[in-house]
């Protein structure tokens, strides 16, 4: 299928259609308009590119989210892609909790390739970040390392080896050669007691002061505010354990040095040497460390993700060429590892261990979808251009199409500001989920466009503010006004939530505006089940999309029949990637494809 440029928007315009697909901008029209680049500014009522809704519903319905028709029972627990795609079996067991890394490359400092914490104070300046960037969810204590090493650390230049060591170099050859890359220099790779690295990857949380708790109860308030935190939680300590839980070595993109836990090389730390290595070799070439001013340092979440899913996939690869004893090794000594992780961080709240596993669950299937669809060239391109979102992950067509968002001007702050920046259709995905099927909360991710929020505290108690854009688009072969579609799930949540929150759902013409306060550590939030294990329907619908186009079909159809695929299954039955054969999966996909109009 061919495609032109939209003179609106910029978006992909298919060949033969009369109307562009983003914006939906006519034929005749664009025939006359003169082409300029997207804008941010929305004219009056409305925004460019995003087709104002009808306000005939601007009070929203309430209508209960109920499952899709046809589930079958949930199936034994489990996770992973849908056997027919995806990364292949024989890399060590699926983690029990059905999301997160496993403890062999679990996520280090930060990150996964990010700084080594210690002895630096934090910024005083505020900060705009997602709320899916592990720093929201911590207190100056623990951030430090993630966020203000930059600050000291910046005026010492990296020193490198003149050769690989000699423990490592054969393990680096192979990954360059898998990679395609070459190094431009080797790099240091230290081996540290258990003691020294312990040290250097979990925060003291012994003797935090007046600001900490003050910081981590305001965090704790916003994560109430939004549903997805129950009671009184001591999210220091929290995070620290996950910082320490599972990791076997990590790359720092300041000091250019790899750090490993222990001495020998096992299976298991050597695979993990394949994942920070390559980490190395992104570094080197596209530059994983993102600026976004003097206080902070480290790489965005979108490059995050790509990063964590390029090395995951280069580590699944290094398992796979490995003997069998170490194969037969390297799957005892991670299943050892989940067991320990899982004990370990067993009172950890399910939004934090979201936050730690989300660069690796969303970057292993999108960087196995590039890979598959396209080649390395495509992940190098991705790197290069990262996608606008992780939304832009997720749905995965308005990467390819490179659709743009468009985020509303932020909502005004009530109070001292807490946190503000981009909410993004994965954290709204993970939000909604906690309170209705996860199938209605996907159609969120689909329908968003853009937005803006600010969580502030007034007189000690945090209230949340968030603005949504929803777009339109004819994945399913018609416009649809994805703006009521997102209404009505925004108004399900907020019904499902405490009325102790308050939260509201209104349209003010040109976006929706969604406020919910903190109700407080006694309200009971009643959490459906754990939200973080519901991203298994955007992974699997990611891998479908990815068979879908090898079978022939085009993104658009491909988008169509992956979404369908998904619609087909409980999230039991996806989390367990032994409950259905690959014949069955390809014979579904071929079947949604079948059924969609484009």
């Amino acid at each position: 299928m061919s495609f032109s440029e939209c003179p609106r928007c910029r978006g992909l315009w298919y060949a033969g259609e009369d109307r562009c697909r983003l914006c939906g901008l006519s034929s005749d029209l664009a025939a006359v308009q003169t082409a300029r680049p997207p804008t941010n500014e929305a004219a009056p009522g409305a925004f460019p590119g995003v087709r104002p809704p009808d306000p005939s519903w601007a009070t929203p319905s309430s209508r209960p989210a109920g499952p899709p028709t046809g589930y079958g029972p949930p199936s034994p627990t489990g996770y992973g892609p849908p056997p027919g795609y995806g990364p292949p079996p024989g890399y060590g067991p699926p983690s029990p909790t059905g999301y997160g890394p496993p403890a062999g490359y679990g996520p280090p400092p930060g990150y996964g390739y990010g700084p080594p914490p210690g002895g630096v104070l934090p910024s005083k300046r505020r900060r705009k970040i997602n709320p899916l960037h592990l720093g929201v969810f911590v207190a100056s204590a623990v951030l430090v390392g993630l966020i203000a090493f930059n600050v000291v650390l910046k005026q010492r230049s990296p020193q490198y080896p003149s050769a690989w060591d000699p423990r490592v170099a054969s393990i680096a050859d192979w990954v360059s050669s898998a990679r395609g890359l070459p190094y431009k220099t080797p790099v240091f790779v230290d081996f540290l007691s258990e003691a020294e690295f312990t040290a250097k990857v979990q925060q003291p949380t012994a003797n935090p002061t007046d600001a900490d708790r003050q910081a981590a109860e305001q965090t704790e308030g916003y994560f109430r505010s939004i549903g997805l935190l129950q009671g009184d939680v001591d999210l220091l300590a929290s995070t620290s354990t996950l910082r320490g839980s599972g990791t076997l070595a990590f790359y720092s993109t300041t000091t250019k040095r790899v750090t490993v836990r222990g001495t020998d090389l096992t299976a298991s730390v050597r695979v993990t040497l394949a994942h920070e290595l390559t980490h190395v070799l992104q570094d080197q070439h596209f530059n994983l460390t993102v600026h976004g001013g003097s206080d902070k340092a480290g790489p965005s979440d979108v490059l995050r993700a790509v990063a964590e899913g390029d090395a995951v996939h280069i580590e699944h690869e290094f398992v796979k060429q490995l003997s069998e004893a170490d194969k037969t090794a390297y799957a005892k000594e991670t299943e050892a590892g989940y067991s320990q992780f899982e004990q370990t961080t067993s009172a950890v709240p399910d939004v934090l261990r979201a936050a730690f596993g989300a660069p690796y669950i969303l970057g292993e299937p999108f960087v196995d979808f590039l890979y598959a669809t396209g080649g390395p060239e495509s992940v190098n391109e991705a790197f290069r251009q990262p996608p606008n979102s992780l939304a832009a992950m997720a749905y995965t067509i308005s990467y390819l199409e490179r659709r743009p968002d468009y985020p509303p001007e932020p909502p005004a702050a009530s109070g001292t500001v807490v946190e503000d920046g981009t909410f993004d259709a994965v954290q709204l995905f993970l939000m909604l989920s906690a309170r209705m099927e996860a199938h209605d909360a996907l159609r969120a991710v689909d329908a968003w466009a853009g937005d803006a929020f600010v969580a502030a505290d007034a007189a000690g108690k945090v209230c949340t503010d968030i603005a949504f854009a929803g777009r339109i688009d004819g994945d399913m072969g018609k416009n649809v006004d994805r703006y009521k579609e997102l209404s009505d799930l925004l108004t399900t949540w907020a019904t499902a939530m405490p009325a102790e929150a308050g939260a509201t759902v209104t349209f003010d013409g040109t976006r929706l505006n969604l406020r919910s306060c903190d109700p407080g550590t006694a309200a009971d939030q009643k959490i459906q089940g754990q939200p973080s294990q519901n991203l298994a329907v955007i992974v699997v619908r990611i891998y479908a999309m990815g068979s879908s186009m090898k079978a022939g079909n085009s993104a658009a159809k491909a988008q169509c029949a992956a979404t369908g695929f998904v619609n087909a299954y409980t999230v039991e039955q996806l989390r367990d990637q032994s409950s259905t054969s690959k014949e069955e999966v390809q014979q579904k996909l071929t079947e949604t494809a079948a059924a969609c109009p484009v």
